[in-house]
């Protein structure tokens, strides 16, 4: 028989999985307007086509002012046409008068991703969009599985415009979820050309801020009662807990630099509705680091929360002994709750290791593609390059069942 937090612990997280993580849209252009122009500079001098009538020519012409196209591998971009093959030119050597939003047309593409990625209404925030280049896949180009990178703590989204070209065929984009993580694919071109231009999509404040009573998409609206559901239940955490949920989006992390606080302000989607809804409800509601400590040399794994993202130069260990022996003041040891409402302990209490703990409920576990690694000094015999596991997550401060907070909330059904 499930337990309350079973019941509620299923609810909550399908009610976050039913947003999706990917949107894809057609718009028809008028081809008169002359607001397509493409100019762009080739060893003769500047070339200018248009993006909506491209011929064969042009695009021959395209490839040849273009260069091999790179991709992103651990912060460096790596060339290798086995694993993409394009052509790309850099924002630098080209330039179109094709704007996103045109209200004669009823264009508009940042409107209509705010919708989606904002939920229409994320107060006090604007979407900034940056061209960030032009490639060309021509017949038997591809781009296997592979998620795009952030190149910034305000960037949040990637855009990519495919224009019309003729007789191509294949080169379509495809895309993968599993256990939330987001995986895009660009299957081989087997006939003709396809031209696309990709944008870089930043979230900036506005000030002041406008002020909004708007509660939220039925999603959202969803969510909440869930929330509100839970805290009602007595039997559900009934002397409080942390519960974590597992970043759906996937966000920049620089180790060192990154300082989650600023990270709260760029969250998307089903993110940003968690964190939206919590606060609503009255909880406290933060970014978190959780590490995966390994003992080295002895058994047992204690993950241990952090509000910041360590410095890789902070990182060191004993063989035999634990990260959070040497390093990492203010840590706390994850002490996990399951879902029948017993624990998960760490070695650490077995070794008498006086660490305060966090009790966690995780409602999403975090997906692979948000797991990023440490490098550091691990001494023993001789010392040795190790890694420290990781990830952000959001968590939301659950009081006890008979706090005032709750017992409002009962009393408001």
């Amino acid at each position: 028989m499930s337990t309350p937090n079973v019941n509620h612990v299923i609810r909550i997280g399908d009610a976050i999985e039913a947003n999706t993580s990917f949107i894809a849209a057609k718009y028809t252009i008028p081809t008169t307007n002359g607001l397509t122009k493409l100019f762009y500079e080739t060893e003769n001098g500047l070339k200018s086509v248009d993006l909506l009538n491209l011929t064969e020519s042009d695009i021959q012409d395209l490839e040849a002012a273009c260069h091999p196209a790179t991709f992103g591998v651990n912060n460096e971009d790596v060339l290798d046409p086995s694993y993409r093959k394009a052509l790309k030119m850099d924002k630098a050597h080209f330039v179109t008068n094709f704007e996103l939003k045109q209200e004669d047309i009823g264009l508009d593409i940042p409107g209509f991703i705010a919708n989606f990625l904002l939920d229409g209404y994320d107060v006090g925030k604007s979407i900034r969009t940056e061209i960030y280049k032009l490639n060309v896949y021509g017949k038997d180009s591809f781009f296997k599985t592979h998620k795009d990178t952030p190149r910034s703590s305000t960037m949040f989204a990637s855009l990519v415009i495919a224009f019309p070209t003729p007789h191509c065929e294949g080169g379509e984009v495809t895309f993968t979820r599993e256990n939330n993580d987001i995986d895009h694919e660009v299957f081989a071109v087997t006939s003709g050309s396809r031209v696309t231009i990709t944008y870089n999509i930043y979230l900036e404040p506005i000030t002041p801020a406008p002020k909004s009573d708007v509660t939220g998409t039925p999603e959202e609206v969803a969510f909440e009662q869930t929330i509100t559901d839970a805290l009602k239940d007595p039997e559900f955490l009934p002397d409080g807990a942390l519960i974590a949920i597992g970043m759906q989006f996937l966000y920049p992390v620089e180790h060192g630099k990154t300082e989650l606080k600023d990270l709260v302000d760029c969250l998307k989607g089903s993110d940003a509705m968690v964190r939206r809804v919590c606060t609503r409800l009255g909880l406290p509601v933060s970014l978190k680091a959780v590490y995966k400590d390994i003992n080295f040399g002895s058994k047992g794994v204690s993950d241990f929360i952090m509000d910041k993202v360590a410095d890789p130069r902070d990182l060191s260990a004993m063989e035999g002994e634990s990260l959070l022996d040497y390093s990492l003041p203010g840590a706390l040891r994850l002490r996990e709750v399951k879902s029948t409402g017993e624990y998960i302990t760490g070695s650490h209490k077995e070794r008498g290791w006086k660490l305060k703990s966090a009790r966690v409920l995780w409602i999403v576990r975090p997906a692979q593609f948000s797991e990023f690694e440490s490098p550091f000094i691990a001494y023993g015999t001789e010392a040795s390059i190790e890694f420290a596991y990781s990830y952000i997550c959001l968590m939301a401060d659950i009081p006890s069942a008979d706090s005032e907070s709750r017992i409002r909330i009962r009393g408001s059904s």
